[in-house]
């Protein structure tokens, strides 16, 4: 009797799961299809230039499934077309961090154009006409429409960032090429912005000591604790933090450094002949052209550091 009874649940308990797992797989089904529906619905939306009613679509798509990009994109869009700049910059940026490779040029275009808009820099931006996507899709017509756009108020992509405050452009160092030697001296650090092809664009240089001054900020705790500290905008902060940008480590007198302990030349000349100035934490330092990588007092006990360089461009007329 006991066999049989225990059989008889055994059995109820297998048939309950598997109809569990069959209704959950087709509560799945339709719940997919939702989404998809509600982001070509909020696409739709878009281009008749409602974007309420779309910013509405991305938000019940973010509900549905928050770690799908489409949303996201979808929301940041809609923000974008209402002329909130800035929390539709934060929507993209998370579009961004969930979506495939091929997807993210895109959006960082229009998350460019979300920051200028916000920084005051361009007026015209909102008027522009939104790229809108399905999930999945990128037609080369949208991708070309971003481009352009995203090219007429700064560049083509995110390999360079716009100070409106001064009208410069400067590149950003985790696109640089891969295989771009370090530990530069003077007339290596000169050499490769000279000739630096970055974002379409060939007439690079290497910044003077006043223009590296406005970006590269002094930093704020003492030389063991510090990173190095710049402008927010430039997005070199965020960078260093999440590994993006990692340069490599180096070794002075057999101890092993942090690659983050960089000088960056400037073509302003320092000091003495043959030398010219750099930045080590954000403050300026004249050092013979030769050296690459070394150990100066400057101050403090020990200040390892290997050369480096940040170029710069000014706007294209």
């Amino acid at each position: 009797m006991y066999s049989m009874i225990h059989q008889y649940l055994t059995t109820a308990c297998l048939g309950f799961l598997i109809l569990s797992f069959a209704a959950a797989s087709l509560a799945e089904a339709p719940a997919t299809l939702d989404y998809d529906s509600t982001i070509k619905q909020g696409t739709a939306q878009l281009q008749t230039g409602s974007g309420d009613l779309a910013l509405a679509s991305g938000e019940a798509a973010i509900r549905a499934a928050p770690g799908r990009w489409e949303g996201h994109a979808l929301l940041g869009r809609s923000l974008l077309s209402l002329k909130r700049y800035e929390p539709a910059a934060d929507a993209l940026s998370k579009a961004i961090e969930l979506a495939p490779q091929s997807e993210q040029p895109t959006l960082r275009d229009l998350r460019r154009q979300c920051l200028l808009a916000e920084a005051g820099s361009v007026s015209t931006v909102a008027s522009a006409p939104v790229a809108t996507a399905v999930p999945g899709q990128s037609s080369p017509a949208e991708s070309r429409m971003s481009i352009e756009t995203a090219r007429r108020i700064v560049s083509a992509n995110d390999a360079e960032w716009l100070d409106a405050s001064t009208g410069l452009t400067w590149a950003r160092p985790w696109y640089y090429p891969p295989q771009a030697a370090r530990q530069w001296n003077f007339t290596d650090a000169q050499s490769f912005c000279s000739t630096l092809t970055l974002a379409g664009y060939s007439d690079w240089r290497l910044p003077s000591a006043e223009e590296l001054q406005h970006v590269f900020l002094p930093s704020a705790s003492g030389w063991h604790e510090a990173r190095p500290r710049f402008v927010e905008g430039y997005g070199l902060n965020k960078a260093l933090s999440q590994g993006t940008w990692a340069p490599a480590s180096f070794t002075v007198n057999g101890i092993k450094f942090q690659g983050n302990r960089l000088f960056f030349w400037t073509n302003t000349p320092g000091d003495r002949m043959g030398e010219h100035v750099g930045f080590y934490f954000g403050e300026p330092h004249s050092i013979d052209d030769g050296v690459k990588a070394g150990e100066s007092q400057w101050g403090h006990m020990l200040n390892p550091f290997q050369g480096s360089a940040l170029c710069v461009r000014a706007p294209t007329p």
